[in-house]
C-alpha cells in the first residue's frame, strides 16, 4: 500500500457516526506573577498529585504526563499544563472531568504558592526566562523554529490555547465540517478572545502562531477545490518538513527533510502516521477527528460554553450547510484577510464584507434556534 493510500485509509477508518466532543485547555502555572519552571516547580506539583491518577508518562526519567479515568494531563513546551478530556457525548461529562482535575490539583498548587491562569499569551518580556521542559521533541522544535520565523520561541514558551474536536462520519462529512470550520475561524477566534492586548492586537496569540513556520500553519491549498478530501490533506501534510521522527532509541532530528521523503524509509505504522499528523499546526487539523484550534485559552466555564457552541453548530447538518451556502464565495485569501482584520479591529472588523459583531450574533441565534441553548448560554453575552 503506497503512502497516500495508507493515510487515506487511516482517515476513512476513523470516520464514525458518534457526535462526541473533545476539549484541550492549556493553563499557565504561575507563582508571584511569573510562570513556574518545570524543575523545582511544575514537576513538584505533578509528583504531589500522581497517586490520584491511573497512569504516568515519563521521558528520560522526567514525569511529563498523567492519565485519569476521563482526562489526561500533559505539558506544553514552556511547562504550560494541558488538560485533555477524553471524547464525551455530553458536556456534563466534560464538566465533571475539569472539576475533578481542579479538585485534585488545588492542594498541590496551594503548597507551591501557585495558581493556574487561562490566558492566551504572557508578556513578551517573560519569554527569555522560560525554559523548555526536558522533552526531546520540544528541543528539536525549538531548534528548528529559530530558522523559520520570528515567533517560534514566543509560541512555545508563552502562549496557551483551547482546542475542541468533533467527529466526522465520512469523507464528505469531513469536507463539509472542515471547510465550515475554516470559514468560521475568525468568528470563533473572536468569541474566545481575551481582552485587547496592550499593543492593540485583539488576537495576539493567533498572530504569534502565524509567525512560527508559514508552511506548518498554512491553510491546505486545495481547501475549496472540487476534489478536496483526505488525499488533498495528505498531499499538504507530506510536503512539510518533519523536523524529527521517533525511533527505538528516542528521536532522530531530520531537519528540513519532508515527510514524503522520510516515509519511504521508515515503518509507516499507525504511530508514525499520528506523529506526522501532530507535526502540522493549521487552525483546523485533521487526525482521527477534526480539531478546531483557533481559540485562545480561557477559563474552563467559558471553554465549556465554547465547546457547546461548536457541538451545536457542527453536529447540525442544516447549520453547516447554511454556513457553506452563506459564504459560498469565500476563498483561502478571504479567510486569511478576515483573520488579519479580526486581529486589528475585533468585533468591529469587516469580515467577508460583513460586520463581525453582527455575524457572531447571527451565529449564536442560529445555534440557539437549532440546538441546545443551555450548552452555550453564557456566550450569548457576545451578541450585539
Amino acid at each position: 500500500m503506497d503512502i497516500q493510500t495508507r493515510f487515506c485509509e487511516y482517515f476513512r477508518q476513523a470516520a464514525n457516526i458518534s457526535q462526541r466532543i473533545g476539549i484541550e485547555l492549556e493553563h499557565f502555572v504561575m507563582a508571584e506573577q511569573k510562570p513556574l519552571a518545570y524543575l523545582g516547580g511544575v514537576l513538584n506539583i505533578l509528583n504531589k498529585i500522581k497517586d490520584k491518577f491511573i497512569d504516568s508518562y515519563y521521558e528520560n526519567g522526567f514525569l511529563l504526563g498523567l492519565e485519569a479515568e476521563n482526562f489526561y494531563l500533559s505539558l506544553e513546551p514552556g511547562a504550560q499544563l494541558e488538560v485533555s478530556t477524553k471524547p464525551f457525548d455530553s458536556l456534563d461529562e466534560a464538566r465533571s472531568a475539569f472539576e475533578k482535575f481542579y479538585e485534585i490539583i488545588a492542594p498541590a498548587l496551594k503548597e507551591e504558592a501557585a495558581k493556574l491562569l487561562c490566558v492566551p499569551v504572557l508578556s513578551e518580556d517573560l519569554v527569555d526566562s522560560i525554559k523548555i521542559i526536558p522533552k526531546k521533541r520540544y528541543e528539536y522544535m525549538d531548534k528548528y523554529f529559530e530558522k523559520t520565523g520570528k515567533f517560534g520561541k514566543y509560541m512555545m514558551r508563552a502562549t496557551a490555547s483551547a482546542q475542541v474536536s468533533v467527529d466526522y462520519s465520512s469523507e464528505r462529512d469531513f469536507v463539509r465540517k472542515y471547510r465550515a470550520a475554516y470559514i468560521m475561524s475568525p468568528f470563533l477566534a473572536l468569541l474566545s478572545a481575551d481582552s485587547l492586548a496592550s499593543d492593540g492586537n485583539y488576537l495576539k496569540r493567533v498572530g504569534i502562531w502565524r509567525g512560527v513556520d508559514p508552511c506548518r500553519t498554512a491553510i491546505v491549498p486545495d481547501l475549496f477545490s472540487d476534489d478536496f478530501g483526505f488525499s488533498s490533506y495528505t498531499d499538504y501534510l507530506l510536503k512539510i518538513p518533519a523536523i524529527f521522527i521517533p525511533s527505538q532509541d528516542g528521536f532522530i532530528y531530520t531537519g528540513e527533510e519532508s515527510m514524503q521523503s522520510i516515509s519511504g524509509r521508515v515503518n509507516m505504522d499507525e504511530a508514525m502516521i499520528e506523529h506526522f499528523l501532530s507535526m502540522v499546526f493549521p487552525d483546523i487539523r485533521l487526525k482521527k477527528y477534526i480539531e478546531i484550534r483557533i481559540a485562545d485559552s480561557m477559563p474552563y466555564e467559558k471553554a465549556l460554553a465554547y465547546a457547546g457552541l461548536i457541538k451545536n453548530i457542527f453536529y447540525n447538518e442544516d447549520l453547516v450547510d447554511g454556513i457553506l451556502e452563506k459564504y459560498k464565495n469565500v476563498g483561502i485569501c478571504d479567510i486569511i484577510d478576515a483573520q488579519t482584520e479580526a486581529q486589528k479591529n475585533g468585533k468591529n472588523a469587516q469580515i467577508y464584507g460583513r460586520y463581525a459583531g453582527g455575524e457572531i450574533s447571527n451565529l449564536l441565534d442560529d445555534a440557539a434556534k437549532y440546538g441546545k441553548e443551555e450548552e452555550f448560554k453564557s456566550l450569548l453575552s457576545f451578541k450585539v
